[in-house]
This record gives structure tokens, C-alpha cells and sequence, in this order.
């Protein structure tokens, strides 16, 4: 099974944990049947039991739980390990369900822990197409992934309004600066014009040698 863990080792662990209980669950029903008594009439009728739904219950029943592994001793630096991974299967059930009718019998079982996008508020890979919505400060382009919003190109978006400041546009957000020779008075805050004041005295004069005695 497939599935992408979000931005700390933590979640990678609970990530892991889960997959791992899915995978037991299947490693224990792997051998079940419907309970008919008719093996062969069952699959023709019902279809096979390795992909029903039935199965994927019976599964399901111990994920999450730290019972379902001989040993969970690699997961012994995540606090409320089962409460987080019960989070996180219900944020990726359609992803588990998704694998486990189509792609279980044509994927190795794996995790691949990855840091989601920036602008992701929580993801099911590391694409910014892949996020599960769009964090502040980001929206959605033509092609579905999550893109910065320029602010600095929306007024309505900004609060750089004072005299002298300018918009400064940044990923996810934006700041106000001086515009270009005025600098920001720390008092009053606001952009006043930057007078360059030199304290160096004038230079000597040159003496060019044609001086009379």
C-alpha cells in the first residue's frame, strides 16, 4: 500500500503504523472465506473474497491498534499513536479502500514518507496537485494544484496603503515595505524620506607647488 505521511518523522511513524496494521489485518484474512461452506459457489456468486468487501471489514478490524502487532517497540516515540493513526485512516480511507480493490495485488506494500507541498494543508503525496485543500495563502490553478496568491496584484488582498510603501509579495503571504529611498521611522512607522547625512569633514586643499614665498 501507497500512502504519503506529512512534513515530520511522527506522522511518518504513524503513516508506517497504519500501513503496517492494514497489511496485517490482510496477512490474517488472507486464508478466510465467505463462511458458506461453498468456496466455489460463494466466488461465482459473490465474486472472490480477497477483494470483497466483507473482506476488507474483517481487515480493517484491528488497525490502528497496538494489539494487532507482535511488536510495536519502532513506534515508541509517537505519543497517542493509535488516536493519530485513527486521524489519519480516516483522513486517507478513500486512498486505503482505492488500493485495496484495484492496486493491492499489483503494488509491493510500502510506505513512502514524504514532506507534502508547501502550500498544502495536508496531503496524499508530495505534488502540489496532491493536497488535500490549499493552506492560507495559496488557491488552486487551472490544473488543480495549489498555487501562491500574489496579493501584491489583488489591493483588495493587502494593507499597503500608507504613502512611500509598497507591496512585497512573499510565498503564502506578503509584507509592506518603503519604496525605493525612503526608509521606515521606527516611531511613528511610517516611510519617510532617507537623507544620507555625512559627517566626514571636506577634504584639504591641494597644495600645487606654484606657491610664491
Amino acid at each position: 500500500m501507497l500512502l504519503s505521511a506529512v512534513l515530520s518523522s511522527p506522522q511518518c511513524l504513524t503513516c508506517d503504523f497504519l500501513t503496517e496494521t492494514v497489511v496485517k489485518g490482510l496477512k490474517i484474512t488472507e486464508r478466510n472465506h465467505f463462511a458458506g461452506g461453498d468456496t466455489a459457489w460463494e466466488e461465482k456468486n459473490l465474486g472472490k473474497y480477497a477483494t470483497s468487501e466483507t473482506r476488507l471489514i474483517e481487515a480493517l478490524e484491528g488497525v490502528c491498534k497496538k494489539s494487532t502487532l507482535a511488536s510495536t517497540d519502532s513506534y515508541i516515540s509517537v505519543k497517542d499513536l493509535e488516536f493519530k493513526c485513527a486521524h489519519l485512516m480516516e483522513e486517507s480511507e478513500e486512498l486505503v479502500e482505492k488500493w485495496y480493490y484495484k492496486n493491492q495485488e499489483k503494488e509491493e506494500n510500502r510506505v513512502d514518507c514524504a514532506e507534502c507541498y508547501g502550500g498544502c494543508n495536508g496531503c496524499t503525496g508530495p505534488l502540489a496537485t496532491e493536497c488535500t485543500e490549499c493552506r492560507v495563502g495559496f488557491e488552486r490553478d487551472s490544473k488543480n494544484a495549489c498555487v501562491d496568491v500574489d496579493e501584491c496584484a489583488k489591493p483588495e488582498l493587502h494593507a499597503c496603503t500608507k504613502a512611500n510603501e509598497v507591496c512585497i509579495n512573499d510565498i503564502g503571504s506578503y509584507k509592506c515595505d518603503c519604496a525605493d529611498g525612503y526608509k521606515k521611522n521606527d516611531v511613528t512607522k511610517e516611510c519617510e524620506l532617507n537623507i544620507l547625512v555625512t559627517t566626514e569633514p571636506p577634504p584639504e586643499p591641494v597644495e600645487d607647488g606654484n606657491d610664491e614665498l
